[in-house]
């Protein structure tokens, strides 16, 4: 069973930066887990701040009184400490290094930011996360209003959606878990293009699903899941378009996905369901790589 007992949430005092520190003390609450919260100052952040600053030590100075504040508040709301950092460079590699450094199981960072999310699409920089990030990170893009309490976890059969499986549970141990596949008929889209008739590709369709189900009753099996925590379910369509669309209909908290290795011609000339759903999904987003 996965075990989350140190969070790090990322801020840069935007707004959405400090829905990911609350939204990561709930959880550290909730979790019995200790929580960091790190402030990456960029080579960009440098350069537009510090004539206001007057230094670069100014800079780094009002970043830790800053963080200092939040953590006293988070303390006086949540009860829980919270160690804070400050680091400069790059950053998706200045998080990386502090996950790293404080061992980290899960990340927690905003959808947008002033300097988070400036200078990249999201679906990139949380790309760019996934391929270095030596731990799972959610992806916030609500105000943390109450605990997560209905899961959508998105499944292709693979070892990392099963991970993303356990860790859903493991997040969130008292929400329930709805378990979705999305599938296509083999060569339906050449069936589509000879002209085979609609109610032939229905029944193509079905007894494709009916494959499916057994599938995921053993895949929720092999994941130590009984029905009763999780709910499998089958789905026609593309899974990015699925993910969005049944996340919305059974007003789902979360959304979680695996991510696969591929390399980043492929992401930007096709798109990846990872950065779809990013882009689409009014949910937060927890992605295991």
């Amino acid at each position: 069973m996965a075990e989350l007992r140190r969070l790090l949430a990322t801020t840069d005092f935007s707004t959405m930066g400090n829905y990911a520190v609350e939204r990561a003390a709930r959880l550290a609450q909730d979790l019995g887990a200790s929580l960091d919260v790190v402030h990456v100052v960029t080579p960009v952040l440098v350069e537009k701040l510090i004539g206001a600053a007057g230094s670069e030590q100014r800079l780094f100075d009002a970043a830790r009184e800053k963080l200092a504040s939040l953590a006293a508040s988070i303390h006086e709301t949540h009860g829980i400490s919270c160690a804070h950092h400050v680091t400069s460079g790059s950053l998706i590699q200045g998080i990386v290094n502090c996950a790293e450094t404080v061992g980290a199981d899960l990340i927690v960072l905003g959808y947008q930011g002033e300097h988070l999310m400036r200078h990249f699409l999201l679906g990139s920089t949380a790309e760019r996360l996934a391929t270095k990030a030596p731990c799972p990170f959610l992806v916030v893009k609500r105000a943390p209003e109450d605990v997560y309490r209905s899961v959508l976890v998105a499944t292709d059969f693979s070892a990392v959606s099963m991970r993303a499986l356990v860790l859903a549970h493991a997040l969130v141990p008292e929400a329930k878990i709805a378990l979705m596949h999305a599938y296509e008929a083999p060569f339906e889209g050449k069936l589509k293009y000879v002209g085979v008739e609609k109610g032939t590709l229905r029944q193509y369709r079905s007894s494709t699903r009916q494959e499916v189900m057994p599938a995921l009753q053993d895949f929720c099996a092999a994941a130590g899941f009984s029905g009763q925590q999780v709910s499998p379910f089958a789905v026609h369509g593309k899974p990015s378009l699925q993910i969005v669309n049944q996340s919305a209909l059974r007003s789902c908290d979360l959304i979680v996905i695996g991510k696969h290795g591929g390399t980043t011609l492929d992401e930007r000339l096709l798109g990846s369901v990872t950065q779809n759903v990013l882009y689409q999904a009014g949910r937060n987003v927890l992605l295991v790589p």
